[in-house]
């Protein structure tokens, strides 16, 4: 919360809310790898910030399908994370991150706005390999 000292009106620093799918086929999982900053190179479950007028369930798919080019089914709900979003200009945001469960619908992979889209074969491969964006997310993985 931040108050201004002139008028008093005060600022509530509300979360930001964020959903992302662990797309789940057979035994292997999906990750994307950051095309842009910020932690850019790194690999991320697909998904990001919920649009105006749109529910998280509806922002995992839509953010899968962008990042990945594969449309996906939601399973159930993993959990929610509370986290910190760091813009480029170095403002610090509070987010709640919920992560769910999915499998795919249709669709074949493309890039989407991600430098790469691929499977995994388990979830301590790329724990162990390459690191995650978001702690959050690697907790959800280590489930």
């Amino acid at each position: 919360m931040i108050t201004c000292p002139s008028c008093g009106h005060v600022h509530y620093l509300n979360s930001k809310v964020s959903a992302s799918a662990l797309v789940v086929d057979r035994d292997r999982y999906l990750v994307v790898l950051r095309a842009r900053e910020p932690e850019r190179g790194k690999w991320d479950l697909p998904g990001g910030f919920r649009e105006y007028g749109e529910s998280p369930d509806e922002t995992a798919p839509r953010e899968t399908e962008e990042e990945s080019g594969y449309a996906i089914e939601i399973v159930q709900l993993l959990g929610a994370w509370p986290d910190e979003y760091v813009e480029l200009d170095g403002s610090l945001w509070p987010t709640i991150n919920l992560i769910y469960q999915a499998r795919i619908a249709e669709g074949s992979t493309s890039t989407g706005n991600v430098t790469a889209a691929r499977w995994i074969m388990c979830a301590g491969h790329i724990l162990t390999t390459h690191p995650m964006t978001w702690h959050f997310q690697a907790n959800s993985l280590a489930r």
